[in-house]
């Protein structure tokens, strides 16, 4: 049975429109073939499957090397093969998804005759494994190098190893099935184990007050190290030494995550089903006073500058893309210095600081001003909680019990929101000592761009420093490509293994 499911029936007019924006023409004319970005039968996203239009005479391209593997037999003609693979790959880059077209001859040419997201939910993995949602359920893509530091952080508890599957983080576990399948314990059994989450969320939230301070100075010792000047035989250690600093507010973030998920367990047993919108608002990350007092004035920064562009929308779009409003310069250098060592918060290792360029400020002010308030989604979320139930939360004891989780749910986003903005700061130390390795791989026509170093692991950035004959730029290449392929995916929660 296929475990890729395909979008909603009505998303295919806006598949369509998107594609045809992307140069991708379509024909009326019957199907000649249907080729899928990732395999229709396990989920595999490196693989293209070629069918008949009823999904018969399968025929797996390699996607590496956009060729059949070995071993097959088939009648498709060279040039079919190779036109249906290349739109096949357009369509997937355009649209941020996995996706499957239909495809008919139209003259010489292969022109589309229908086109669809897919929902891939794959199966082809030794082990199931679970998406890493430390601070939100999917952040988007997530560079390997910072894949590279979970797998550090979690190492004793992820039963085996982290991957990158669609571009994200994932670990393994024993078992991929979902605790809300598990009964539903009584009322008296809920406030027990809601009593016994609380204790264990002690430590996370007890560190988060004091992990600052020691990361700080860890800091100032490193930046009393400039990387510029250490031969790139010690560049290497500097890595190791950058991405342990990050892992340590990792791991911790990764005990909040699981007293969270705890209490969402407590909670479901309390109330019944959550809407995923309600549980991501309630469970978000809260930034400490500082970071929002400094986004806020970035944001406001972003309304004037809407504002003085409101009546321009060519400037408007130019805003969104990093370009100031003339009038505004002077407030726009001012901000640049004070927002230079301020980041967004996430796992990934690329985001750069606010005031890195003028373009970078621009486009953190432009998001953050239209960005609703994190607290009215989650003041929403709390109201929603106490209106779940056939008649809502009623009875004194429910209430009482669900106070308790509320409350614990907004300790916790103030603890994950601290150690977060510290691991910001670590991340950036990490992304420098990086990039600085990658400016020596390019001068020695290794890697194609400094920050090509983000998408490669610290052992293989070891290695190609060592001058080892591998291709490190195709490799970095090629995983950009995996971020442009699945910027769009909501990815599947948990992976099953084969044969499950």
């Amino acid at each position: 049975m296929s475990v890729v499911s395909p979008q909603l029936p009505h998303d295919e007019g806006v598949v369509r429109a998107e594609l045809e924006a992307a140069g991708l023409r379509f024909s009326g004319s019957p199907p000649l073939l249907r080729i899928s970005s990732c395999d229709p039968a396990d989920g595999c996203p490196d693989v293209m499957v070629v069918s008949s239009p009823a999904g018969e005479d399968r025929l797996v391209i390699e996607r590496a090397s956009m060729r059949p593997m070995e071993g097959q037999e088939h009648d498709w003609a060279f040039d079919v093969i190779d036109q249906a693979t290349t739109l096949c790959d357009r369509a997937e880059h355009a649209l941020g998804t996995p996706v499957t077209l239909e495809l008919s001859r139209d003259g010489r040419a292969l022109a589309c005759t229908g086109a669809s997201r897919v929902v891939p939910v794959p199966a082809y993995l030794p082990a199931p494994y679970r998406l890493i949602s430390i601070l939100s359920r999917d952040e988007g893509p997530i560079a390997p190098l910072a894949v590279d530091a979970l797998a550090l952080a979690l190492e004793k508890d992820t039963e085996g190893g982290v991957l990158r599957v669609f571009a994200r983080a994932y670990r393994r576990v024993s078992d991929a099935r979902s605790s809300s399948d598990a009964p539903r314990p009584s009322l008296v059994a809920a406030t027990r184990r809601a009593a016994e989450v609380a204790l264990d969320a002690t430590e996370p939230l007890g560190e988060a007050r004091s992990l600052r301070a020691g990361v700080v100075q860890r800091c100032v010792e490193i930046d009393a190290v400039d990387v510029a000047r250490l031969p790139s035989s010690s560049l290497g250690r500097a890595l190791r030494l950058r991405r342990e600093l990050v892992a340590e507010p990792q791991r911790w973030l990764d005990r909040a995550r699981g007293a969270t998920g705890a209490a969402l367990d407590v909670m479901r047993s309390t109330i019944g089903t959550i809407p995923e919108d309600v549980i991501a608002d309630l469970v978000a990350v809260r930034a400490p006073e500082e970071r929002r007092r400094r986004e806020e004035e970035l944001a406001r920064f972003g309304r004037e500058a809407i504002a003085a562009c409101r009546d321009d929308a060519e400037r408007l779009a130019a805003l969104a893309q990093g370009v100031v409003p003339p009038r505004m310069h002077e407030h726009a250098d001012q901000l640049r210095t004070r927002l230079a060592d301020l980041r967004p918060l996430g796992l990934d290792v690329r985001p750069i600081p606010y005031g890195s360029s003028i373009a970078s400020l621009c486009m953190a002010a432009d998001q953050l001003a239209r960005a609703e308030d994190p607290e009215e989604r989650r003041r929403r979320a709390h109201d929603a909680i106490v209106a779940m139930g056939p008649r809502g939360v009623t009875s004194p004891a429910r209430q009482g019990l669900v106070r308790g989780l509320l409350s614990l749910f907004d300790r916790l986003a103030t603890a994950k929101g601290e150690i977060a903005d510290v691991m910001a700061l670590c991340l950036l130390r990490l992304r420098t000592c990086a990039c600085e390795a990658g400016a020596r791989l390019v001068d020695e026509g290794i890697l194609e761009q400094p920050d090509d170093a983000l998408y490669l692991s610290i052992a293989e950035i070891e290695e190609a420093l060592r001058g080892e004959a591998v291709a490190f730029a195709s490799r970095a290449r090629g995983r950009r490509e995996e971020d442009a392929r699945f910027r769009h995916l909501r990815p599947p929660r948990r992976l099953a293994a084969r044969g499950w």
